[in-house]
């Protein structure tokens, strides 16, 4: 049985950084997560690119420097900071006893073919196995961000335990959302509970409690850019937020290739309107993407099937140029709640369309039925409950500014899935399969397995049909 104290102390350290920026429960409790993943990325591309370092030492090294510029910057009062201490100190032994019950119990294991070579990269940074097992298209679908996790351990072990720490925030800043959109207390209350119990029961849910990918990873950072969305009411990232994004960003380049494609309903709004308020920080937000991006496919990335190492170049030039020609096409209008919320349903409905026609739509549509319908995809009925709410609340009239976000909102959902099927259909191109479908019948499916990315804007789409209901929504 493996304690690693230095990571549970980098955690402890990150939250008591976090903690002194916001009060937040949902960044407190997600910085440590995305900070950790992004430090260990870092620290096994210099492992794997220049010599084979102490990765756990280095982690605890970038938190700790992370921890004293915020401590030095803030300069908080005794008081702060000795609840900072104590929040901090229950975190790091919350997320310790998680990993020793994993690993006194074994009650990990949801395997499948992603988790074995994110496992077996991870030996790769550790110097066990001489080969890169990122080659081609692989590379793309499992990332570098959990691997780099997983060799902060030991053969494995770590790895268990830190992915229900994620599942567990993820599950915590979802129902937070509630919280920001109903302002009865006690019905908030009552339908976080009811939420919680329909999410443990879905089976297709609770697998993500030990499925070793990144499918949780990007779940929460969708829940928390929600979150800020609705405490800003704004896309513009500036201090403290700003500070929050980063890690957000630079963690879910680093966990897939298409991860950043994911969200991009919500951070290609964040980036303009930041970018437009302050160029400085606009820039950041992009190098804090397209950075760890390019970095991790290039070193560890064998045969790109893009064009190999030129094409990395190419992909990232083109992403800047796409942003700059964005930036000066786009009218200022565009980015208003309203406006966007229309551009978002049609571009969804266009993709969506585009993706079943090039592919087998028939057969697609039988995956769909059979996964979401017929229990094949282990989602019992929540999925059809889910959709149903969420059409109603999106018809629902609004005349509030803030029900203006809602709305833009439940539409990047809808724009998320249909990008998942575009990233879906790339699959088919590149191999040669384009006729098999989107969809296929079971769990196993990519897709059904990752549509629990959506679990945030479905609790949005939930807490506001019941706030409408209620009539007593923020």
């Amino acid at each position: 049985m493996n304690l690693y104290f230095d990571v549970w102390l980098a955690l402890g350290l990150l939250f008591f950084a976090s903690y002194l920026m916001s009060h937040r429960t949902y960044l407190s409790m997600s910085f440590p997560i995305f900070g950790v993943v992004t430090l260990s990325s870092l620290a096994a591309l210099i492992s794997v690119s220049l010599a084979q370092i102490d990765l756990g030492f280095s982690v605890l090294s970038g938190s700790a420097l992370i921890a004293a510029i915020i401590v030095f910057t803030s300069k908080p009062g005794g008081k702060k900071a000795a609840r900072a201490a104590f929040f901090s100190t229950l975190y790091s032994f919350g997320v310790a006893a998680i990993s020793l019950f994993t690993q006194v119990f074994g009650v990990a294991g949801v395997g499948f073919s992603d988790g074995f070579t994110i496992m077996r990269t991870s030996l790769w940074i550790q110097g066990v196995v001489g080969e890169s097992p990122l080659d081609g298209s692989k590379g793309l679908k499992r990332g570098w961000g959990m691997s780099s996790v997983q060799a902060l351990g030991d053969r494995g072990e770590y790895l268990v335990g830190f992915v229900p720490v994620i599942f567990i925030v993820a599950i915590i800043c979802s129902l937070l959302i509630i919280f920001r959109v109903l302002k009865d207390r006690s019905v908030a209350i009552a339908l976080s509970a009811t939420t919680f119990v329909v999410l443990l029961s879905t089976e297709a849910v609770l697998r993500h409690l030990y499925l070793m990918n990144s499918h949780s990873l990007i779940w929460l950072a969708l829940a928390v850019l929600i979150l800020i969305l609705l405490d800003q009411r704004t896309f513009e990232m500036r201090g403290r937020s700003l500070v929050a994004v980063l890690p957000v960003i630079s963690a879910i380049a680093f966990a897939r290739f298409d991860a950043l494609w994911v969200i991009a309903p919500l951070l290609v709004p964040i980036l303009l309107a930041t970018y437009r308020s302050k160029r400085t920080n606009g820039l950041l937000i992009l190098v804090s993407a397209l950075g760890p991006l390019a970095t991790w496919l290039l070193i560890a990335v064998t045969n790109f099937p893009l064009g190999g190492p030129v094409g990395i170049g190419i992909v990232v030039f083109g992403v800047v140029l796409a942003f700059l020609l964005t930036n000066a096409i786009i009218p200022v209008g565009w980015l208003e709640f309203g406006k966007l919320k229309k551009i978002y349903f049609w571009l969804a409905l266009g993709i969506t369309l585009l993706a079943f026609l090039l592919a087998n739509a028939t057969s697609s549509l039988q995956g769909m039925f059979a996964n979401f319908l017929l229990g094949e995809g282990l989602w019992g009925a929540t999925i059809i409950c889910l959709v149903g709410l969420a059409l109603i609340a999106s018809i629902l009239k609004r005349k509030k500014p803030t029900e203006e976000l809602f709305g833009l909102i439940h539409a990047a959902g809808f724009l998320m899935i249909s990008l998942l099927f575009a990233a879906k259909l790339g699959d088919g191109f590149e191999d040669g399969i384009l006729g098999g479908g989107l969809v296929r019948s079971g769990w196993g499916d990519s897709i059904n397995r990752m549509i629990v990315v959506y679990v945030p804007f479905a609790v949005l789409f939930v807490a506001n049909f019941v706030g409408r209901l209620t009539r007593k929504s923020s």
